[in-house]
């Protein structure tokens, strides 16, 4: 291993004495996603603008993905706001997720051989943005010519994992699949999952993709299957056992019309445990979508039982009590010189099969009512101007409301002893965002600040229905604000990104908020056409807590990582050493704040070697 480490730093020392007699060399293109941007994405960027662990839109600007424990449990978070404030969308579609903790997040769902261009607003005034913006992945659409492409990245060292890719199309129709597999990782002091987290054993994984897509004239159609079996998740008491997700949609210029449909079972059959307990959750999303307009249904219900022989213990819950969800919206932007505009205006509407779940809710509130309709929608004003030949200057104000989630209306949950329950609250009012943001850009930096106020902010709160212990949802007035500060000269590039989080009500910080992080990358240009940079990521460590939601003060953490680059014809090449010094940390937000938390830390892999491989070839 520490021969290893000194090839790689003897080969940046390299690289570094001949830039100094090679300055007319350009730097490798800078790679940031700003505010409000689209990016087309080659093969290779494909690959690393994903929503995986090493996407490198999550590692800036206050953009971070929670870890939950190995591959494909990532989910997104965005500057203070998470979960269905800030959506994944894939070609217009919605992909609501089945389990009420979000292990079937839309992050997992992203095949890189798909996608064409990637999206991120962090505005909600958008088609298909939650109240804080969306990340939006556009797929290609096939040529005439036969085209094959195909990706590889094999991990190795701390982490033992394989995810591969092929596309085979011709005719503008195309068959594109994905497999993934592999051990749970190691941590830096060399502990494995059953060691950290009580497992039986260390299982391994797998997940499968399989898609059809083509075009004919003006209609555009597609078909996928997607399948995930044993994926652990340590940040929660269960793990997905298996997870089956149907897709199909057919458009007509750019009118869609696509169904998904979701089978997702978790348990924990996989840890050690004197008690069983089993969810089965399904979730039906029918849509259709143009430029200007949108409209779901979504149907969604989930089982869990509890059973504990020991304690002569078997408890069923209908957890989500099939929720029936629509959702119907408009949407228009214009600009004009240096102005813009941009809204949108919807209804969404909530209502429940059944109604014996209000009994529960009644322990705790009163006149529940089992339809709700709430508004959804955001008017965003903004402006951007030059200022003389060095400077740019933009400004914008938002107004924002969206209803909350499902389950935070609607989960119910009886648990036994002394765990406490999980009760929806159905008489939430919906958040009210007032929003500002400002940047001042030139070449060399990029700075911005962002102020919001949220009204009626969803947040968990501790209650009790008689003697019995209760986790429910409460409004509150809550502020989340930041900076990003952006730095770039020659070969250095450098992000620092802050948030800071208020309940406004009880002046208690909110929790779930970043700490101050940075990232410094130092690139070299090009050596014999291999591109070459170091990667240093710093996190501090959180003193604001909310300790009621049982947080803690999490520690800081530096690592070190390298990459290089190499392209030939064809096919790219890049190897990366992540956590190259094997740093034990855990990053602030991967520990879990829910009823069904472990309440354990789930750390970060130890060093990892990563190489991956994209081919893409067009025939003429």
């Amino acid at each position: 291993m520490k021969l290893f480490i000194y090839i790689i730093i003897f080969i940046l020392f390299v690289n570094i004495a001949e830039s100094a007699n090679k300055d007319s060399l350009k730097n490798f293109k800078s790679e940031n996603i700003n505010i409000t941007a689209k990016r087309l994405l080659s093969p290779l960027e494909a690959v690393f603008y994903g929503t995986d662990f090493n996407s490198q839109i999550y590692d800036k600007n206050g953009n971070f993905v929670i870890r939950r424990g190995m591959n494909f449990t990532q989910d997104v978070y965005s500057e203070g706001f998470k979960r269905n404030d800030i959506k994944v969308i894939i070609d217009g579609e919605q992909y609501h997720n089945a389990c009420p903790n979000r292990m079937d997040a839309a992050a997992g769902r992203i095949n890189p051989l798909e996608m064409e261009s990637v999206e991120m607003t962090k505005s909600g005034s958008l088609r298909g943005t939650g109240i804080y913006g969306k990340i939006e992945y556009q797929r290609k659409e096939f040529p005439n010519e036969f085209k094959l492409g195909s990706f590889f990245t094999g991990n190795m060292i701390s982490q033992q994992e394989f995810d591969l890719g092929l596309s085979i199309s011709g005719k503008q129709q195309g068959i594109i699949a994905r497999f993934s597999g592999g051990n749970p990782y190691q941590s830096g002091a060399g502990k494995d999952f059953k060691e950290l987290y009580n497992y039986k054993d260390n299982f391994s994984y797998f997940n499968t993709k399989v898609s059809f897509r083509g075009k004919s004239g003006d209609f555009t159609y597609g078909v996928s299957f997607n399948r995930l079996e044993d994926i652990s998740f340590p940040y929660l008491t269960m793990d997905e056992v298996s997870t089956s997700v149907y897709n199909a949609d057919i458009s007509w210029k750019k009118q869609k019309i696509y169904f998904n449909y979701t089978d997702h079972l978790m348990d924990n059959t996989l840890r050690v445990s004197p008690m069983f307990m089993e969810s089965h959750a399904k979730n039906l999303t029918i849509g259709l979508v143009g430029d200007y307009y949108e409209v779901t249904y979504q149907n969604w219900n989930a089982d869990n039982r509890i059973i504990n022989p020991a304690m002569n213990v078997d408890m069923g819950n209908n957890m989500i009590p099939e929720i029936s969800r629509i959702y119907a919206a408009l949407n228009h932007k214009i600009h004009f010189n240096d102005f813009g505009l941009s809204g949108r205006i919807g209804l969404i509407t909530n209502d429940i099969e059944n109604k014996s779940a209000n009994e529960l809710y009644s322990t705790l509130y009163n006149d529940v009512e089992g339809r709700k309709y709430y508004i959804s929608g955001a008017v965003n004003f903004n402006f951007a101007q030059n200022l003389g030949d060095y400077f740019s200057f933009g400004t914008g104000a938002e107004l924002a409301f969206e209803a909350p989630e499902a389950e935070q209306l609607y989960i119910n949950v009886k648990r036994p002893g002394t765990n406490p329950n999980w009760v929806g609250n159905p008489n939430l009012e919906q958040p009210k965002k007032a929003a500002a943001r400002m940047s001042l850009t030139s070449e060399y930096f990029s700075f911005e600040t962002y102020f919001n106020y949220v009204m009626d902010f969803v947040n968990l709160a501790s209650s009790k229905a008689g003697e019995k212990n209760v986790l429910t949802y409460q409004n509150v007035n809550a502020m989340i604000a930041g900076v990003n500060l952006n730095l770039k000269y020659k070969f250095f590039q450098s992000n620092i990104s802050y948030i800071y989080g208020e309940n406004i009500d009880n002046n208690n910080p909110l929790p779930e908020i970043m700490p101050l992080s940075v990232t410094n990358i130092l690139e070299f240009p090009e050596i014999c056409d291999i591109q070459s940079a170091i990667i240093h990521r710093y996190e501090n460590f959180q003193p604001r807590i909310d300790s009621d939601l049982n947080e803690f003060q999490s520690d800081s953490w530096n690592t070190f990582s390298v990459r290089f680059g190499y392209k030939i014809k064809d096919i790219a090449i890049r190897i990366e050493a992540d956590n190259l010094l094997n740093h034990n940390y855990f990053r602030h937000l991967s520990f879990a704040r829910n009823p069904f938390s472990a309440g354990l830390r789930v750390y970060e892999p130890g060093t990892t070697l990563r190489l991956t491989i994209v081919y893409d070839k067009i025939f003429d």
